[in-house]
C-alpha cells in the first residue's frame, strides 16, 4: 500500500479526559480539481488512510478494494477495521477520541495510505 502526502485542514484540539493538546485533521474542501480526499482510520491502531473524491466515483467499490488487505501498521483486516471519519485524530496521551477545539483550521499536509493504487 502506497503512502502519499495529502492536503487536509488541521485543527488544534484538547482531550477532555487528560487535557493533552494535539493536532487533528479534517478533509480539505474540494476546489473542483479532484484534490480533496476522504479520510479513513483503522479502528485497531488509528492509522490514517485516504481516497480521492474521484476514486469514490471511478475506482469501484471500497469494499471490493480492501477484501483481503491488511493494515500495514497493525495487520488487522481492513474489511473489519477500516471506517470513514470526519475528524481524524486520537489523543496521544490516553487514546480517547473525546476532545474539543476551535473552529480555526489551517491547511496542512499529512501522510496517509492510499486506498486506490
Amino acid at each position: 500500500m502506497t503512502r502519499r502526502d495529502i492536503r487536509v485542514l488541521q485543527k488544534r484540539v484538547r482531550c477532555f479526559k487528560c487535557g493533552t493538546e494535539f493536532d487533528g485533521y479534517t478533509e480539505a474542501p474540494d476546489e473542483g480539481f479532484g484534490y480533496a480526499h476522504q479520510l479513513f482510520e483503522c479502528s485497531g491502531c488509528h492509522t490514517l488512510f485516504s481516497r480521492s473524491i474521484e476514486d469514490e466515483h471511478y475506482g469501484g467499490s471500497l469494499q471490493s478494494r480492501i477484501v483481503g488487505v491488511s493494515c500495514p501498521t497493525c495487520a488487522g483486516a481492513l474489511a473489519d477495521t477500516l471506517h470513514r471519519v470526519e475528524f481524524a485524530g486520537v489523543c496521544p496521551g490516553c487514546g480517547q477520541r473525546d476532545y474539543a477545539g476551535t473552529d480555526e483550521a489551517r491547511e496542512a499536509v499529512v501522510s496517509s495510505y492510499q486506498l486506490y493504487e
